[in-house]
């Protein structure tokens, strides 16, 4: 027996607003952009997408047009779906909620917790990185609240304390894992504020909440995280008016 089938890509058309006098049909250029459809707790949303070259849109008008032809996979690449926005000199990308090793060294000896850390966004802008963290396991979208990140090294405006970190010299899909290294490989002395917690904290509580924490299958809730007081369109918006 057959298995449902299930939909994974969606092709969205980009037409003008320009409309012929005549006919009333656009009379500006298509463009063709490609998404993976993302499955959530509040039901399937896309990516961010990529719009398709003139070859690759060819490549998809003959294919609908004669579906045995054979296009290799290499001919089509993808962003990977973690990625939520991408220009020349930026990137923003989310990690979603997973198990996270964390090295502490404390005054008393070093400290290694395994726990479920938040899911945890990413930007780079100009080389700087920044990090905040959301709640729930869903793909954050422009209206998702965030917090700040329950972390060491990252200061009250998330923007991360690299120390003398050795920086990718560039932010694209390919250095994503590299940047996020910068800041969850590495030895946390201290914390850089109060409101890594909700309520506020000091170094020592936020060691020993994540210690309890380690016992737990899922991220921490809402509650335990100290609010940005923005949304992720507004976060993004305010790391790239502080970078320019």
């Amino acid at each position: 027996m057959t298995s449902a089938l299930q939909p994974t890509l969606a092709l969205l058309v980009h037409t003008s607003t320009d409309r012929s006098h005549y006919s009333g049909q656009s009379t500006g250029p298509k463009v063709l952009s490609l998404h993976h459809i993302i499955e959530g707790q509040a039901g399937p949303t896309l990516d961010g997408g990529r719009l398709l070259s003139n070859v690759e849109a060819q490549q998809f008008g003959a294919l609908l047009c004669d579906p045995t032809l054979k296009i290799g996979s290499s001919d089509i690449s993808f962003n990977p779906a973690e990625i939520l926005r991408e220009t020349p000199t930026s990137m923003t990308w989310f990690r979603s909620p997973r198990k996270t090793t964390q090295h502490w060294r404390m005054s008393d000896g070093r400290v290694v917790v395994d726990a479920v850390m938040s899911g945890l966004v990413f930007h780079v802008e100009e080389g700087v990185l920044s990090v905040a963290a959301f709640a729930g396991v869903d793909r954050p979208s422009e209206q998702t609240r965030l917090f700040h990140a329950p972390l060491g090294n990252v200061y009250a405006d998330t923007r991360v304390c690299c120390g003398n970190a050795a920086l990718p010299r560039t932010c694209d899909r390919s250095t994503m894992r590299a940047w996020e290294s910068v800041l969850l490989n590495t030895n946390y002395t201290h914390i850089n504020h109060e409101l890594t917690l909700a309520g506020g904290a000091t170094t020592e509580k936020l060691v020993s909440f994540w210690s309890k924490r380690s016992r737990y299958a899922t991220p921490p809730d809402a509650k335990f995280l100290a609010p940005l007081n923005l949304t992720l369109s507004g976060w993004v918006a305010r790391q790239i008016k502080m970078g320019s």
